[in-house]
């Protein structure tokens, strides 16, 4: 909530970090840590410095709800598309 409101007024969406608690137990969550790291945290690192990001994916992102209502709101499945 904090780097939301300390963004610029046309922000729309943030995205937060998960990171790995026990990252350091075993070859799992030594492989989970790397993807977080470099696969997902290292990428919206990179698309913050252009102040935007193509999606604000996983668990606590934050939304601007009224922009969300204005577009239509979520599909009411997820995963399916429309033809």
């Amino acid at each position: 909530m904090r780097r939301y409101l300390s963004d610029p007024v046309n922000t729309r969406a943030v995205a937060g970090a998960v990171l790995v608690r026990n990252s350091r137990v075993n070859l799992v969550t030594k492989i989970q840590e790397w993807d977080y790291f470099h696969g997902i945290a290292a990428i919206k690192r990179l698309q913050s410095l252009y102040q935007g990001t193509l999606v604000a994916q996983g668990a606590f992102s934050l939304y601007d709800t009224q922009v969300l209502r204005q577009l239509g709101g979520w599909p009411h499945t997820v995963g399916k598309t429309s033809c």
